[in-house]
């Protein structure tokens, strides 16, 4: 046994990690320059092919090579952060409308930021109204749930509903969470959309009742995390007003909410517009690129 014994530590004393008699293939070093002039160097091997980027892991920044490859990788780079930018990126945006007014500065757009608050106002429910024959159908697989937001410090209960295609279906915002409530989103939702074949909500009484009432034929799903989908999507919306100041009336939050909806279904491609253009410049490429393809009597006499 001792013997044994004297022999696995003799094994275990020998490290198998040593670098004798291991020889190592040539390598080079690389240097980056990101934006704010700090330099970095990264180890490649010498026979590998040296990308033009590389991201920093200390400060998470981008470099660029200082050559001809790296110059141009910085302009593409460049190119793809600042796309053009409109007063509908507040509706999406994780940004207030004080940010809004510097990116537009910088752009060379002198505006306040209370113009950009009234544009949003009151040319967002014009907007939805004249997209609206450009969206796509809903899917059959209805996933609702509400969730609260404050209004002037008080709290009102925002009704959602998304289909399985993760398309927002239809918002609607009370200052109850009652049936009455609940009948009204369903009511809504119902005569634009039509009826769906299942609708997956949490054990809410009111949701039940009403969904029994307007949609008997429907299944109605209420197991545990299968309305995980739209809760998820909440997350969306409560970021967006998160960097605002607050919400100060109702009807502010009807149009914030509302457009919210609208632009995270532009973004996801439940619009037939601006479906060439990557998603994240979808708005853009509708209002710069489409001007009157949505209908709006505004965008008709601006393509005029």
């Amino acid at each position: 046994m001792a013997e044994r014994t004297l022999r696995g530590a003799r094994i275990g004393a020998t490290s198998l990690q040593a670098e004798e008699g291991v020889e190592f293939s040539p390598r080079r070093r690389v240097e980056y320059l990101t934006d704010r002039g700090n330099r970095f160097t990264v180890m490649f091997d010498a026979d590998a092919e040296v990308p033009a980027e590389w991201v920093d892991q200390r400060t998470g920044e981008v470099g660029f090579l200082d050559d001809e490859a790296g110059r141009t990788a910085r302009s593409e780079f460049e190119d793809k952060e600042k796309h053009q930018r409109t007063h509908w990126d507040m509706l999406l945006e994780r940004r207030s409308v004080g940010e809004l007014e510097e990116l537009l500065a910088e752009r060379g757009i002198d505006v306040d930021h209370v113009t950009l608050f009234r544009w949003v106002q009151r040319f967002t429910p014009e907007l939805i109204d004249a997209a609206r024959p450009r969206r796509h159908a809903t899917g059959d697989r209805w996933f609702v749930d509400e969730t609260d937001v404050k209004v002037s410090g008080v709290w009102r209960y925002v009704y959602r509903a998304v289909d399985d295609n993760g398309q927002v279906i239809d918002v609607y915002v009370s200052p109850n969470r009652d049936l009455a409530a609940a009948r009204k989103f369903f009511k809504r939702a119902i005569a634009a959309h039509g009826k769906p074949d299942e609708v997956v909500t949490d054990m809410a009484q009111a949701l039940e009742t009403v969904i029994e009432e307007l949609l008997p034929d429907a299944f109605h799903n209420t197991k545990q995390y299968a309305n995980n989908r739209v809760g998820c999507d909440h997350g969306r919306l409560k970021a967006r007003l998160r960097p605002m100041r607050g919400l100060k009336t109702d009807r502010t939050a009807r149009i914030i909410v509302a457009g919210h909806a609208m632009m995270a279904n532009i973004r996801r491609g439940h619009y037939e517009l601006g479906v060439e253009a990557e998603p994240r410049l979808r708005v853009a490429a509708i209002r710069y690129h489409g001007r009157g393809a949505c209908g709006c009597r505004h965008a008709r006499a601006r393509a005029d």
